[in-house]
């Protein structure tokens, strides 16, 4: 589901850009690709990159440690629509989760590298506030068709999901694919439990957080908590 507009309030939208990131974080140094390299570096090969040779992704910055001076930006945050959520219960959640606030950057034809659900059981938002990003929601008829890795079942098997190998992988062929664009001022609900994957259309910089509510509450007490009494 696709949200026109929910994020009208947010001082960031209209104001976030590269400069206004390399401004307030271009020193912060993250692992990006092959090494480690500053905000402003990463920044200079996204914008460097195009779709026949793009620069890796995902690249984030968890908002709650690195950068919590965006908040301001973002306000009200979490959305209104995505209310309750449990995952702003530190008391409930420091347990066994960090902080899933973040800031993602990419770069036009950067890749997320596999199909996945978000684990946990957690719900999940998308906010874009630069740039374009497509999304891919993966239907199947059965959940072999997305050969789902053995020990991480969240996440496919399927090698390069945009293109990928029918001969390797036959029974994706089985598999419904849905894609959206999301443009700034955008936001994307992506339900637990639904496959998806991402990929930049330009440089682009998007806000994602988790959700826990009363509907994956159930879910995340039997397969979470109870696992640790």
């Amino acid at each position: 589901m696709i949200l026109r507009g929910a994020c009208k309030d947010w001082e960031a939208l209209g104001r976030m850009s590269p400069e206004f990131v390399r401004e307030r974080w271009g020193h912060i140094r993250l692992s990006f690709g092959e090494g480690e390299f500053s905000v402003s570096e990463i920044l200079d090969r996204l914008e460097a990159s195009d779709p026949a040779r793009p620069a890796p992704y995902p690249c984030k910055l968890n908002i709650d440690r690195q950068i919590p001076e965006l908040f301001p930006f973002i306000s009200p945050f979490p959305l209104p629509h995505s209310e309750p959520n449990f995952v702003t219960e530190k008391a409930l959640m420091a347990h066994r989760f960090g902080s899933k606030n973040e800031l993602f950057l990419g770069g036009p034809g950067g890749e997320f590298p596999y199909i996945h659900y978000d684990y946990f059981h957690l719900n999940a938002w998308i906010t874009m506030l630069y740039g374009e990003k497509e999304f891919t929601v993966y239907t199947a008829p059965r959940l072999e068709c997305l050969y789902p890795v053995p020990g991480d079942e969240w996440r496919s098997g399927v090698e390069n999901a945009f293109n990928p190998d029918f001969t390797k992988y036959p029974l994706f062929k089985e598999v419904v694919q849905t894609k959206v664009v999301l443009k700034a001022g955008d936001t994307l609900f992506i339900p637990n439990g639904t496959w998806h994957s991402a990929k930049s259309l330009s440089v682009s910089i998007s806000v994602a957080f988790d959700q826990l509510g009363r509907r994956n509450m159930p879910a995340w007490i039997r397969d979470v908590v109870q696992d640790q009494v």
